[in-house]
This record gives C-alpha cells, structure tokens and sequence, in this order.
C-alpha cells in the first residue's frame, strides 16, 4: 500500500444529459484505483468517505467551503484517516 499524500475523492457531478447508473460506481473504482497505483497517494476509502459525509451532516458540494472542509477533514482525523487533498469530478 502506499504510505504517500492521502486523498478523499468526494465525488461526481455529472453535467451531462445522460444519467450515469451503475456507471458512476465504476468510476469511483477506476479514479480510486489509479490514485493508490501512483505510489505517491493512497486513497480514502468509499465508506469512510460516506460515514464521514453522514457524521458530519455535509453534502459533497457543501465541501467548497472552507469550514466544511475542515469539519470534514476533522471527522476523517478522528476516525483514523487523515486526509491530504480532495478530489471532485465532473463529467
């Protein structure tokens, strides 16, 4: 496992008129995958991610601001998963 920069990858948010389906659940797999591959990052994992998102009463895209972030980043530090970076898609 990598040891590098951890990175929350919070999620997508699909411009186009298409509707993703089970789509968007391979992609999460997909970006996670190649995060933990680089060797320089490991990826936060999608649970964690969620149970945070939950315990912290936070919608992804309330995540721009800056003390969400940092309520968020907190709930993370506390359950053990330090977080770096987060990442947000949009497709």
């Amino acid at each position: 496992m990598a040891t590098g920069r951890c990175f929350c990858f919070i999620g997508i948010e699909n411009k186009s008129a298409e509707e993703l389906g089970d789509f968007k659940d391979q992609l999460y797999e997909r970006i996670d995958t190649q995060i933990n591959r680089s060797g320089d990052f490991r990826a936060i994992s999608r649970r964690m991610v969620d149970a945070a998102l939950l315990e912290s009463r936070l919608r992804p895209d309330s995540l721009f601001l800056p003390n969400n972030r940092q309520v968020f980043a907190d709930v993370l530090g506390r359950k053990g998963a330090p977080v770096d970076y987060l990442l947000y898609a949009t497709v």
